[in-house]
């Protein structure tokens, strides 16, 4: 189970400047912080939930977010960031997850561009950034971090349209405490980069965690998927490909997928 006093205990640096609250079960943390910002809220704070009954991803698509399996965290934040400079938030949560889950599970942990984790080539993290611009600034009036991580194994599976896709940090187990120490672990790690985003010192270990530099990927726009080769992240974060036409590309946002390879 997660604990609030467990995880405070763990927190460093900036993360032990958050409010911190952790519930059983709410629809989803991003939309609780969203609304809590719009209403006036102007405390950088962390939501953690046992459960999620509408977790949210990219692209529309649902975070199934079962109790006692996963983390489910959101933080909002209110930095001096412009609005082109948010996909930053992004990727410096992906390297914090990374390393974090990395530490904790004790496997390799790779980045699907831009904003998923990987371990032995199946999905464990996904990241979802919200934020609020203002028009007249150019600047974010304030950001929700989303990060869920699947810990442990379901009781009853994956569901059956992620089962091929999706794993879990830790093999097998429930060992409580290992939902803390990654919680505060990834805590820790966001909250350090964040505090410092525009130094971007973090990017050259977002590249060498790519896990699609060098391999061959469809590039999704709507309904159109489009062969090409991953050459690689630029200091940018964005993801740079190379079509059979010999067409480059340099992705600024976007869905891309990993070609299955013949058996």
């Amino acid at each position: 189970m997660i604990l609030k006093e467990k995880i405070h205990s763990l927190l460093l640096g900036e993360a032990k400047n958050y409010r911190l609250t952790v519930e059983n079960e709410v629809a989803s943390t991003n939309t609780v912080l969203k609304e809590q910002a719009k209403s006036g809220l102007r405390e950088n704070s962390i939501l953690i939930a046992n459960s999620q009954t509408a977790g949210r991803g990219r692209m529309g698509r649902s975070f199934f977010s079962p109790g006692n399996t996963g983390i489910y965290m959101s933080i909002l934040f209110f930095r001096d960031i412009p609005v082109t400079d948010a996909v930053f938030i992004t990727t410096s949560a992906a390297v914090a997850a990374a390393k974090a889950i990395e530490k904790i599970g004790r496997k390799k942990a790779e980045i699907k561009w831009v904003n998923d984790i990987y371990t032995d080539g199946k999905k464990v993290c996904g990241i979802l950034t919200e934020a609020q611009s203002n028009v007249k600034t150019g600047k974010l009036d304030f950001a929700v971090l989303g990060i869920g991580v699947n810990v442990f194994m379901p009781e009853n599976e994956f569901p059956a349209e992620i089962r091929e896709i999706a794993s879990s940090v830790m093999d097998c187990g429930s060992d409580e405490n290992i939902m803390n120490l990654l919680a505060a672990e990834i805590l820790n790690n966001v909250c350090e980069y964040i505090s410092d985003i525009k130094s971007r010192e973090y990017i050259e270990e977002y590249k060498s965690r790519s896990m699609l530099t060098g391999r061959e990927v469809y590039v999704i726009k709507g309904d159109i998927k489009t062969s090409a080769k991953a050459i690689g992240i630029d200091d940018e974060a964005r993801l740079m490909v190379e079509y059979e036409s010999g067409e480059r590309e340099t992705l600024s946002f976007g869905e891309v997928s990993v070609k299955k390879v013949a058996q």
